[in-house]
Parts: C-alpha cells; structure tokens; sequence
C-alpha cells in the first residue's frame, strides 16, 4: 500500500484579526472579501514558490492546523472560519479539488510558541 501524500505550509502568522467573524458583525460581507482574497493568494504564492502543487488535487484530505502563538488560547469553531481564505487558497492551488464536508475533513491544534506560526498540513486520504 503506498503511503498517502502529504503537503506542509508553514506560514509565519496566525490568521489575521479581520479574517475573524467577529471583527464583521454588522459589516456588509463584502467588506470581508478583500482579506480573504490576500490569504487566498499567500497561499497560491507559497505553494508555486515551494515547486508548485502535486500533479493530480488531492480529490479527499484531511487538513491538521497547528497554530503558534505566545498569546492565549484561540476559539477553535472561529479560528478555522477565520483560515477560510487559506482553505480557499489550497484550492486555488490546486493541492485540493474543494473544501467541501465531503471532501475535507479538519483537526485544529494549538501550541503555546515565542513566535506567531501557523502550520497547514494536507493529508491525501484515500
């Protein structure tokens, strides 16, 4: 049996204050979609820098998110909305056909850290 394919990205941030779901209450979405779009791209950006995606997307994954910080623990249900733009970049990508529930499945973790870090870690699931 071959071992399942595996993609890291290490990003030196934690997702950013006004990708949160908080930081837009009362906001129309729209305002949103201008930091999505810069973490969509980040994403595109490293991965064709890291030697571009694996030939096929993985068409099943399991994404761990390892978050670092020397800061408190986060809320993990708003933590991953707040990596939507990330997700949508892994797509984008071409790492993932989609980020749908039937598709993607997710792990959240965090890690007390001296500096802010957060690691993306794309499992083929077969």
């Amino acid at each position: 049996m071959a071992a399942n394919k595996v993609v890291l990205l290490t990003l030196p941030v934690i997702p950013p204050r006004d990708a949160f779901p908080r930081a837009f209450e009362g906001r129309h979405w729209a305002s949103r979609s201008g930091i999505k779009r810069a973490m969509k791209d980040e994403i595109m950006w490293m991965v064709k820098a890291g030697g571009g995606p694996p030939p096929k997307p993985f068409e099943k994954a399991h994404i761990t998110w390892t978050f670092r910080s020397p800061r408190g623990n986060y809320d993990g249900d708003n933590v991953l909305a707040a990596c939507k733009g990330w997700c949508d970049g892994l797509v984008a990508a071409g790492i993932i056909v989609n980020d749908t529930i039937s598709r993607v499945s997710h792990t959240i973790q965090w890690e007390r850290a001296k500096k802010e870090e957060t690691e993306i870690r794309v499992i083929e699931e077969g």
